[in-house]
C-alpha cells in the first residue's frame, strides 16, 4: 500500500530532493555540505546514512525512518531555499507547485480562456 509522493515539508512550500546519484554508484558527494548547512550535522553519525545521502533521501531505504528528522530542518526554511542549497550540492530538489499557484499561472488563465471558445 503506498500512498502518492507529497514531498518534505518546509516553512512553506514542501520540496521533493535526492542526493547519490544512482543505484551502484559514488553519485553525487554534496550530501554531507548540504547537511551541514541545514544544521543536522548530527545525521553524519547516523548509521542509516550514507556518505553520498542516497539511503536516506530521494526513494532511499531509510527515507521513512528520516524524513521527520529532515522536517524538523526544513520547517525553518522556505522551500525554494532548501532546493537551492540542495542543487547547489549537487543533488536534486524541485518545490512542489500548490494548486493556488498553478491556477494564478499566467499559462493556466490561457488554457482557461482556449478551452471555453
Amino acid at each position: 500500500n503506498h500512498t502518492p509522493e507529497r514531498g518534505w515539508r518546509t516553512k512553506d512550500d514542501p520540496v521533493y530532493f535526492q542526493f547519490g546519484g544512482s543505484v551502484g554508484s559514488e553519485g553525487r558527494m554534496g550530501w554531507v555540505e548540504f547537511v551541514k548547512e541545514i544544521g543536522l550535522e548530527k545525521m553524519l553519525d547516523d548509521p542509516r546514512c550514507d556518505k553520498n545521502g542516497r539511503l536516506s533521501t530521494g526513494h532511499g531505504s531509510h527515507v521513512h525512518e528520516l524524513r521527520e528528522v529532515y522536517e524538523e530542518a526544513f520547517k525553518n526554511f522556505p522551500g525554494e531555499h532548501i532546493a537551492e542549497a540542495i542543487r547547489k550540492y549537487r543533488g536534486s530538489a524541485s518545490v512542489y507547485q500548490r494548486l493556488d499557484h498553478t491556477l494564478a499561472h499566467p499559462q493556466a488563465g490561457m488554457l482557461r480562456k482556449n478551452h471555453t471558445r
